[in-house]
């Protein structure tokens, strides 16, 4: 068991804060329930949700419940990463930064807004390869997606007619790719180090999810 701080000021266990039993509900789904310490003085509380992973937050604590050790550890290292990202003063493109981490995150934001997030092992590279003139489809992705959606076109398609080889013969798509890739080179850039590749894709995600940035998906195709 872990030790998280409590808002009265003592460090304590897990086990010892609170103890916990499982049931089953009318609509198959468990049931944690979670009696506290006395000494916390909040109450009982009660959250559905999945079986495999329960997270209750109750004032400054967060316990996760239900989760495999390995998998914990790593979760637990997100949102510090998190906050070293949304902390870390912004640059564009015309200004990268001397020194920068060598592996991580990267978020594109504009006016204010989050954007697009990306991993990488080597973050100086492909921030160019994101915003060069010359970058292709395959480099720049998320100029590809906004020059989509600047020529109506947000459907992807595997067909030869549909394909981003057959858009990239529309001049007027070419243009909108152009234009795309100028406007990412004037966007804000944050950046986090994160060399562990397995913390590295789940902070992606956590980092895409929390700012809800709009031209992040997880499709499968």
């Amino acid at each position: 068991m872990g030790k998280f701080p409590a808002p009265w000021g003592a460090d304590i266990h897990y086990k010892e804060f609170l103890t916990w039993r499982l049931e089953v509900g009318a609509d198959w789904r468990l049931k944690l329930v979670v009696r506290n310490a006395a000494e916390a003085g909040i109450g009982e509380r009660q959250v559905s949700g999945s079986p495999i992973l329960h997270r209750l937050t109750l004032g400054y604590i967060t316990l996760v419940l239900l989760m495999h050790e390995q998998f914990r550890q790593h979760v637990e290292s997100l949102h510090p990463r998190f906050e070293a990202l949304l902390q870390c003063p912004p640059f564009s493109f015309v200004d990268l930064p001397k020194q920068m981490p060598k592996s991580g995150i990267y978020l594109f934001s504009e006016a204010g807004r989050d954007l697009y997030v990306g991993r990488t092992n080597n973050i100086r590279a492909r921030l160019q390869q994101h915003c060069r003139a010359g970058s292709s489809h395959n480099s720049a992705p998320f100029a590809f997606r906004l020059a989509r959606e600047a020529r109506n076109v947000v459907r992807a398609s595997y067909k030869p007619e549909g394909s981003r080889g057959n858009l990239l013969q529309d001049p007027h798509f070419l243009l909108a790719f152009t234009e795309a890739k100028a406007r990412l080179r004037a966007m804000h850039i944050r950046v986090v180090e994160e060399g562990n590749p397995l913390r590295q894709a789940l902070l992606e995600m956590y980092v895409a999810v929390s700012l809800e940035a709009p031209y992040n998906d997880f499709d499968n195709h």
